[in-house]
């Protein structure tokens, strides 16, 4: 089976980190509250938690307004989106080829690294689907 180590080939992380995360240090390190960083940002205090959270998409409109009070570009804070969005999908991606996997037990998989259609290298699991899904097979 796949280990830990194994599941992510590509040496990308099994997470992913919400802009929420930099919201949350920058409100430690100024000892604000969610609450007052909501005031300040024209965001009722549930939205604002739910962004620190994770659980809705920062908008670039948002991304301004967080330039204005924090001082950081609001590009960055639209990296910070973007990469955790991609993260995301990532890994919904990863979960989606890891239930492929039992599909590779129908395939005779040494005839295609064999003939050179597949590389021999790496071999984990979820690689393999990634690779035969590459080759049409």
């Amino acid at each position: 089976m796949t280990s830990a180590t194994e599941f992510h080939p590509s040496g990308a992380p099994d997470y992913a980190v919400p802009p929420g995360e930099t919201i949350r240090e920058y409100l430690d390190e100024l000892g604000m509250t969610q609450r007052e960083l909501a005031t300040r940002l024209g965001l009722s205090a549930k939205h604002l938690n739910r962004l620190v959270q994770g659980l809705v998409p920062l908008s670039h409109e948002i991304a301004q307004r967080l330039e204005l009070v924090t001082g950081m570009p609001a590009r960055l804070w639209n990296r910070l989106e973007a990469d955790y969005q991609s993260a995301l999908q990532r890994l919904r991606l990863e979960g989606e080829l890891l239930e492929a996997v039992p599909w590779l037990d129908e395939i005779p998989v040494r005839e295609p690294v064999a003939r050179g259609i597949l590389p021999e290298e790496p071999t984990d699991e979820i690689s393999r689907v990634q690779q035969l899904l590459a080759a049409g097979l």
